[in-house]
This record gives structure tokens, sequence and C-alpha cells, in this order.
């Protein structure tokens, strides 16, 4: 039997504002006078006064205005990050970034810092730093980490063998999976000139840091002495046995890419450089995220770019309390595989008649929870899995947003019940009111997850 895996991945995508506003990491040109886990969104500080600042195809001025404001001041921007910066990340990347410590000093809780709602999702504001923008060697950034989990990818890898280009970033299911995203177009699609993603934001390749960082000699060693595959884009030496990449690596996997194909991406997985973990890299890493950024509200752990640095069969992980792990590329993770006898029940295909080889006492500590604070079941329709099947993608979440948007419910519907039908083909994340217990069984089967609305 073949096994995929799945986990949760959070993304990061650097913006810009430049005249009077044009900035995702938020760029400000320097001449320019402008006047986040579910506890992570809840404690945090709302930006732009937690107004969307681009809606309608259109920046919300009020809210960059008042974002602007709210960060920096009456100060220059550029002027404020010179004076701000981390001097310990200069030393190590000759880069001028204000970590996060910085910057949620202004906010109402330092643990929590700020968040700024855009494209319908609330992101961190993580760290600033200055780009170089071809003509232009200034430019003041934001970057912004996705608040909580979103989606998953069922992989990270392209194949589970050691070969080299296998825990390559650039040709990897999940950056894949992360570019084709319908959600997120906005970020990832800049083919239009006039796009959001073309006018607004910038890519890895015009910050200096994302070239040449690494967690090597981090923390007073405590990052080791070699690379993380995937933290840079560029050759930074120190690999670990010979077995770096070379930017022009190409290999041929989900994508076939050069190693630093995606410092032309809008959108991308954070590294371990960049987040550090709680317990290790924690106090060098370049955004010095708190424990309380670093967490998110899923039960298993997030995606990160970088893969180890001894061996090519592996990524690391942060854990949903904000610590690492370096996992293997084999295992799927949900509530099945807590037991190893119950890793042999997961499967491609469930169908309906053979669902019941998982036990009705174990479905039922398969199914999560997920706290509202209002629940409106005025208008409940039923769905049966095969219709969700046939409209969704491996690894994508299923809302009651997202039924409506693809014509598989009603306007008008506030709620649905999942029903089993007749078969699964995928891993599917469906958030739902309720579901039979038998539908229960295929999403977990297949390597899904089942969670219920609960009402606090």
């Amino acid at each position: 039997m073949k096994l995929k895996r799945n986990l949760n991945f959070l993304f990061i995508i650097i913006l810009i504002f430049a005249v009077v506003i044009t900035s995702c990491i938020i760029l400000f040109k320097s001449n320019t006078a402008l006047s986040i886990s579910q506890s992570a969104i809840s404690n945090a500080t709302s930006l732009g006064g937690g107004e969307d600042i681009f809606t309608n195809g259109k920046l919300n001025s009020k809210a960059v205005l008042d974002s602007v404001k709210t960060l920096f001041g009456n100060d220059n921007p550029i002027d404020y990050i010179k004076g701000n910066h981390d001097t310990t990340e200069f030393g190590l990347t000759k880069t001028y970034v204000v970590s996060s410590p910085t910057i949620n000093k202004k906010a109402d809780d330092s643990n929590y810092g700020f968040i700024i709602k855009l494209g319908g999702m609330d992101w961190m504001v993580v760290s600033m730093t200055l780009a170089n923008m071809e003509s232009e060697n200034d430019t003041a950034v934001l970057t912004l980490y996705l608040a909580d989990d979103y989606e998953q990818s069922t992989m990270f890898y392209s194949s589970a063998t050691a070969s080299k280009g296998n825990n390559m970033y650039s040709s990897s299911i999940l950056r894949k999976n992360l570019l084709e995203l319908d959600d997120f177009k906005i970020f990832s699609d800049a083919t239009d000139n006039d796009s959001f993603a073309a006018k607004y934001l910038i890519q890895p390749q015009n910050v200096k840091y994302q070239e040449i960082e690494t967690i090597a000699n981090r923390d007073g060693g405590m990052g080791g002495a070699f690379n993380a595959h995937n933290d840079a884009y560029g050759v930074t030496g120190s690999w670990y046995g010979g077995m770096g990449y070379a930017p022009d690596f190409t290999f041929n996997g989900a994508i076939s890419a050069r190693y630093d194909a995606w410092k032309e991406d809008y959108i991308w997985i954070p590294s371990v450089a960049e987040t550090g973990f709680n317990s290790y890299v924690n106090r060098s890493n370049v955004w010095k995220l708190t424990s309380a950024q670093r967490a998110h509200s899923v039960k298993t752990k997030s995606w990160l770019r970088s893969g180890w640095n001894t061996q090519f069969t592996g990524s690391y992980t942060l854990k949903s309390n904000g610590d690492w792990d370096c996992p293997i590329f084999t295992l799927k993770h949900n509530k099945l595989l807590t037991n190893k006898q119950n890793k042999g029940l997961l499967c491609e295909v469930m169908h309906v008649h053979d669902c019941d080889i998982l036990s009705d006492e174990l479905a039922e500590k398969c199914i999560e929870s997920k706290n509202v604070e209002s629940i409106d079941e005025s208008y409940i329709e039923t769905l049966k899995l095969d219709d969700i099947d046939a409209k969704f993608q491996d690894g994508n979440r299923v809302t009651l947003e997202k039924l409506k948007k693809v014509g598989l419910v009603s306007e008008e519907c506030t709620g649905y019940t999942v029903t089993a039908g007749q078969r699964l083909t995928k891993p599917l994340i469906i958030v739902a009111n309720d579901f039979k217990l038998s539908a229960v069984k295929m999403i977990t089967l297949t390597g899904g997850r089942a969670i219920k609305l609960n009402k606090i």
C-alpha cells in the first residue's frame, strides 16, 4: 500500500507599498510621506482597524495609512529600519532587519504582536527589512507570515528515496501545491502586470538575507556547523559531507526546477533560519519570533522549506507548540498514526462498504473540534463525500464558504452535515457542523481530518 504524507503548512509573503501605497513583504518608497494560531489572531493587535488592506481589487488607503502610522509613527520607514535594525542579524547577513521583539513593543501584547488582514486572511507582521529593487537600493519592506494553518500538502518530497533533489524545495510537491492553490492566486500569480502580486509583492531575490541565510553557527553554535537545505537560495558554504546544492542544480520532481527557482516566487514557505524553534535556534533566528507567534492551532505539524542537512530524505517541521521535528518522508499524519497497528489501515481510496475496518470507538476519537463563538443552524444541508471528492483536490481544506464557491450548497445554506456516499479518493480536511460516523471513517482512513464546529 502506498502511503502519502499530509502536513499543514504556513505561508510567508513579502509585500510592497510604494507612492501612496504599493506594497505583501509591504514596500514603502523612501521619499513617500505615509502619515496571526487562533490565539495569535485573537490576542494580537489588529492593524488598519481590522479592515482588509486590499478589497474589491483596490488598496484600502485608510487601513494602509493607519497601519503605517502604527508601525512607523512619523518616521521615514527606511530611516526607522536602519535605526532600529537587529545588530546580531546584521553581523550574520549584513542585512538591515527589524525583528519581531522590536515590532511587538508597539502592540498591546508583545507576545503576539500585530496582525494585518489581507486577501481575507490574517497575517502576522514578523519583520521589516530593506530590499533592492533594480534601480532602487532602499525599499522598506514588511514580512507577513500567515497567522494560522490553512491547507495541507500531501507531501514535501518528490519521492521517498535518498536521491539528491528529493528534499529540494523548488521541485517539491509542497511548493507545487502552494503555487496552485486557488485561494492564494492573488499572491502567487504575477503573469498580469496589473495583478496584485506584480504590483505589490516582492520576491526573495530582492531580500538579501534570503540569498545567504543559514542556521550554521547561530545561537553560539546551537544551529550546528552546517547549512540546512533550502534555507537560502544561494551558496553559503558549510555543507555537510559535500551534500549541498548549487543554485543551478536542476531536479525533475513535482516541478522540474533549479535549486534557486523559488527566489522568483511571490509567496513561499519559511525556513528554520527565519522562524527558529522554541528549543533550537530560538535566540538568533532572523525574525526572532515569540513562542506564541510560532504556535499554531492544529495538533500535528507545519512544513518548513528547510531540508535536513545530513541527508536528502527529510525536512524540518514546526510543531503546533512551536518546537521542532525532523520527520523522514514516509508516514501520513492523522490520528490513526498514534498506534503502529493502525498505520496499515490507511489507503488511497476508501469505499463505504470497507470503512468498518475502523471501529466506531476509534472513529469517534478521530473527530476534531473547532471552537467558534456562534453557529447558525437555521438552514443545514447534507452532502455526500462523493460530491465533495469530485470538487476538491488532494489535501484541500473544505469549508462552507468553499462549498458555496463550487456550487455544492446554496447561498442560503448556513451549515452542512457530511454523509458517507460511496467512496473517497483523496485526503481532505473537512470542517462541518456534523458528520455521520461512516463519513468520519472514510475521511480518516484516506488520511484526512474531520473537524466538527463547536459553539463555545
